[in-house]
């Protein structure tokens, strides 16, 4: 393939990556496809030997691979193998992208820099959309077209007892608030959280005017905000430490940037301001997690999120000590394991689900120990090459992915799935070869 060719495959590879970045927040559908082109024209950029001869040696990759077949070998002792293929079906995302970026032609600085921003922009637009349709319904309910009964969510916890709080709140909160655009709120709240990450990093370049630094604080101010309003536990926790951490360094460097000492310190006590003010976040944040019993009793049915993720995860664990320790019950049994587990202990839940709502017990059940290890292999790789090249980014994006992994199957939906392969793939395995002094730790180094 002549040169010329190859740059034009390249290029239209690179746009395709950027529709699939701009969908994320809006449409799966597209997104799938913009992928799917992306894949389909890295097939082109190398030979077949190129491609392996990258490969070679690449321990990331022998740890995906082997995640692969265990993903694999798992339908064969499923007893449900319709599910263990749709499980597969979901992650061919997981696997592929990484495989494609590690032998593609590394992109430049520029490209990288650009998914980013095309990132952060489609969350700023898929918000907007959301603030409008919350007012939408605010409208209506002031004009007595619905009423308070339309806000469904935290219908079976105790939010509703409390006496004090403003309903006009519930319009642009949580649930409420991410229906603008049909999204769980945790799913959005990651996107917005990483969006900060992204501008809170690239505000501490030097060579930024007042202007553009002004403009950076502003947008993350929204995003701060917004990420407040969706009241995600964890992402709310993560948020939180990376602004303290920054503040940390940026003290301890003593800088005299705009996003620094006061900005920051702003920045963390709007947030927490924010979790005190609006009675969602609070009683999420606060009052749901003080009054309910962690204990998990037999014969229960567990009525809110902590009591309902609590009782999940001790009998996901149960599950996991009745199945094969090293390889698991099988790729497409995990919910049924964990659902005959809750009928043998009479432990039921509202929701009516048997999902562990936990990344890392969902793996363990269903591929064992061997599996969890290779996925840890996987991601633990990645991120002792980011630190390797102080890439805050990178560093901000996987410590914000592992802790959602907690409270949250996220590789389990395609909203974290596709989130996670396209920039798990473009910071380790595209940004070490690029070297950005503007994402790096080591630029913002006095």
């Amino acid at each position: 393939m002549n040169s010329e060719r190859s740059n034009q495959i390249r290029q239209l590879a690179t746009y395709s990556l950027y529709g699939g970045v701009i969908s994320m927040p809006f449409s799966m559908t597209a997104c799938h496809i913009m992928i799917i082109i992306f894949l389909v024209l890295s097939l082109f950029d190398k030979t077949l030997q190129e491609k392996l001869q990258t490969l070679r040696g690449n321990f990331q990759i022998i740890a995906l691979a082997g995640f692969a077949v265990m993903m694999f070998a798992g339908v064969t002792y499923s007893e449900n193998k319709t599910l263990a293929w749709f499980a597969i079906e979901k992650k061919a995302f997981f696997i592929l992208l990484p495989i494609a970026f590690a032998t593609w032609t590394p992109i430049s600085e520029r490209v990288v820099k650009n998914i980013l921003s095309l990132f952060c922009a489609a969350c700023f637009i898929a918000l907007v959309t959301c603030y409008f349709e919350a007012w939408q319904q605010f409208e209506r309910f002031r004009a007595g077209e619905i009423g308070i009964q339309s806000i469904s969510y935290l219908s079976s916890s105790d939010f509703w007892q409390q006496k004090e709080y403003n309903e006009h709140w519930l319009f642009f909160s949580y649930v409420a608030l991410a229906s603008g655009i049909k999204m769980h709120p945790t799913y959005l709240s990651m996107y917005a959280a990483f969006c900060v990450i992204i501008l809170a990093v690239r505000s501490l370049e030097s060579s930024l005017s007042r202007w553009k630094s002004l403009g950076l604080i502003a947008l993350i101010a929204f995003f701060t905000g917004s990420i407040v309003l969706l009241a995600s536990r964890a992402v709310l926790a993560i948020l939180l430490f990376f602004l303290v951490a920054l503040l940390l360094s940026e003290l301890i460097k003593r800088s005299n940037r705009l996003l620094s000492g006061l900005s920051l310190l702003i920045f963390i006590a709007l947030l927490i301001a924010g979790m005190l003010i609006n009675p969602v976040t609070r009683y999420r944040q606060v009052d749901e997690i003080v009054l309910t019993n962690l204990s998990i009793t037999e014969n229960k049915t567990y009525n809110n999120s902590t009591s309902i993720r609590a009782s999940l995860w001790w009998l996901s664990t149960r599950a996991y000590l009745k199945s094969d320790l090293l390889f698991g019950a099988g790729t497409g049994d995990v919910e049924a394991r964990v659902k005959q587990v809750a009928e043998q202990y009479g432990v039921k839940n509202v929701l009516n689900t048997y999902n562990p709502h936990n990344q890392y017990l969902f793996i363990l059940i269903g591929m064992g120990a061997l599996g969890l290890l290779l996925f840890l292999g996987f991601v633990v790789t990645g991120i002792l090459k980011a630190w390797q090249h102080r890439d805050i980014v990178f560093l901000g994006f996987m410590t914000l992915f592992l802790a959602v992994c907690f409270t949250e199957s996220v590789l389990e939906m395609q909203r974290g799935v596709v989130f996670f392969s396209i920039f798990f793939s473009v910071l380790p395995f595209q940004r070490s070869r690029v070297q950005s002094p503007s994402l790096k730790l080591a630029s913002v180094r006095n």
